[in-house]
């Protein structure tokens, strides 16, 4: 066993024991707890970086890779249970697991990790499956129908589960604010488990992986160690929010990812197609369309628009009430540090402000966009980011959007904001958004965005340097 190997399975087990605190953590407000989680996560933000380092240093060999994707496993493995009543024995895990995937209780907390976004997964994927509109029945409209009523249980006579599901879901007076390709998902779940938080998790699990996966073809096409794929598979925010928190962002992760490996492989028009289902699964990705017009003109738009055509068709059957997404776009606002700063000083014209800016970032990445393979994943994770920075919405889980691309390009702000975004869960501790998070949070990407440009310069003139030697 190789020196790097012995260091890369020290890192494993140190980090393994951490999301093993991770799975034991009580995650209730208070600064006790989120303090606790917060210090897992910077610990684990400081093993994976050393990991890295590690790797970069040494020669990759294929025993390296096998180590980082079993750490990969390990980690969300370990995870999976996490949220669940009382995880602290065996025997535990293993009886709520199964009256979980049995759909006999609810056996986790409302809150995963500090997330409960799950609870609506699961109630829409209920609802469509018994003939309801998400888009246009809210949960609260539902409330006294059948669907929401103590009716015999999947494996039961005399109880149902779907009144506490249903209690778990927030904002219940507003209709569905995920696109027709997250509601599929929804929907398989339900298909192969109804009310089951651990089915959801297992297949956001499932997609997570398919990410790492395409990113080591990615890395293969690229010239580059396989390795290098620890950048995403060990990031500790994308362990937390998939297995941990059953965020189904994954699915949009690996639409992106199997996009990227096209356009590496110059298939343009395939990575057009599954950039427009991934606008299906979240509305973001629709910023990277540029960068493929780049590559093959104004036709390589036609491809994407069908699946996108589809989904809106389905979206507006019928009398669909969108009030879900219209409460989304006007007035939630959560960890929008630069959007605040526009919001204070301009009021009202800040979100046309905002448009109009990334407009302007979409135009100057584009000029600048090369046409390499590098220059996509650059572009990508720049256009994603900027899209993040300038958002009245910035949930964690957003950031990951950005990681099938820097990861591979190492691009170290982006990656760098994944850690520095876990500090918006300090509003967990009193249910309060405080300004100084967001100054700490977004104020250290500055002298870090001059420092890395800095260094990158001097990189450049060194090899320029040698070049002419």
């Amino acid at each position: 066993m190789s020196q790097m190997a012995i260091k890369l399975a020290l890192l494993l087990a140190v980090s393994e024991l951490l999301y093993v605190d991770l799975l034991m953590l009580d995650a209730v407000n208070g600064w006790r707890p989120v303090g606790r989680f917060l210090l897992d996560m910077a610990l684990l933000f400081g093993f994976y970086s050393v990991a890295w380092r590690v790797i970069a240093a040494g020669r990759s060999r294929r025993h390296d890779l096998a180590l980082v994707f079993a750490g990969a496993l390990l980690f969300r493995g370990t995870l999976l249970p996490a949220g669940m009543r009382d995880p602290y024995r065996t025997s535990n895990l293993a009886a709520g697991l199964s009256a979980d995937l049995l759909g006999r209780e609810v056996t986790f907390e409302p809150f995963l990790l500090f997330d409960s976004d799950v609870w609506r997964y699961l109630w829409e994927g209920h609802a469509a499956a018994h003939g309801a509109n998400p888009f246009r029945q809210s949960p609260n409209r539902l409330e006294m129908s059948p669907l929401a009523a103590a009716e015999p249980g999947p494996a039961t006579d005399h109880i149902s589960i779907w009144p506490e599901i249903h209690g778990n879901v927030t904002h219940r007076e507003l209709t569905s604010v995920y696109p027709p390709a997250a509601h599929a998902l929804f929907r398989l779940s339900h298909y192969l488990a109804p009310a089951s938080v651990t089915m959801i998790k297992l297949l956001v699990t499932a997609l997570d992986l398919a990410v790492a996966v395409l990113l080591v073809f990615s890395l293969r096409a690229l010239g580059l160690p396989e390795s290098y794929v620890v950048l995403y598979a060990w990031n500790p925010l994308v362990v937390k929010v998939f297995a941990g928190s059953a965020h189904y962002d994954a699915l949009v992760l690996a639409l992106l990812a199997g996009a990227t490996l096209a356009v590496i492989h110059r298939r343009i028009g395939m990575a057009s197609a599954v950039l427009g289902l991934s606008v299906l699964a979240k509305l973001a990705p629709a910023v990277l369309f540029p960068f493929l017009v780049r590559r093959a003109g104004w036709s390589a738009l036609l491809p994407g628009a069908v699946p996108i055509l589809v989904g809106l068709a389905i979206m507006l059957q019928g009398s669909s009430n969108f009030s879900g997404f219209a409460a989304f776009a006007q007035s939630w606002r959560f960890n929008g540090g630069p959007y605040l700063l526009l919001d204070s000083a301009t009021g009202p014209a800040a979100r046309y402000l905002a448009a109009g800016l990334l407009m302007l970032a979409l135009w100057w990445l584009f000029r600048r966009d090369s046409g390499t393979n590098t220059a996509f994943l650059t572009a990508s994770a720049n256009a994603l980011g900027a899209s993040l920075l300038l958002s009245p919405v910035v949930n964690p889980w957003y950031v990951t959007w950005i990681l099938p691309f820097a990861a591979p390009a190492r691009r170290w702000l982006w990656l760098l904001f994944s850690a520095l975004v876990c500090l918006s869960f300090l509003v967990m501790v009193d249910g309060r958004e405080h300004h100084w998070v967001l100054w700490v949070e977004y104020g250290l990407m500055i002298p870090a965005a001059f420092w890395l440009r800095r260094k990158r310069g001097n990189l450049c003139k060194t090899t320029r340097k040698e070049d002419s030697v």
